[in-house]
């Protein structure tokens, strides 16, 4: 028996992602701040890609004060007509490549 579970991306950042206190355990590290500093930025465009509805995407970021070492977000969720199966058809080549805008052009996906 297969189940599917049709999840509102909307009703689940509000009642899940919304709610989670991450400035408590979020918080900017030298670390990170050095390995994103040390990629070569004239060779690649660093881009999120996330699962995430894409406020809880820039959250995060904000919250890791590392939103400036990317170039923008390719996010899974419905808010800008992608969802899992469309960012993984991006990923490997699937259908419609050549058709997906801004974003992958800029990514070179």
């Amino acid at each position: 028996m297969n189940v599917v579970l049709r999840i509102d991306p909307l009703a689940y950042n509000r009642e899940v992602d919304d709610t989670l206190e991450l400035d408590e355990v979020l918080h900017p590290s030298k670390e990170l701040h050095d390995f994103l500093s040390s990629i070569d930025r004239t060779k690649v465009k660093p881009w999120i890609l996330t699962n995430a509805y894409i406020t809880h995407a820039k959250r995060v970021m904000k919250l890791l004060d590392i939103e400036h070492f990317f170039e923008g977000f390719l996010p899974s969720s419905s808010e800008n007509s992608y969802n899992r199966d469309h960012v993984l058809r991006l990923w490997t080549g699937g259908p419609g490549l050549q058709t997906q805008g801004r974003n992958v052009q800029e990514s070179n996906v």
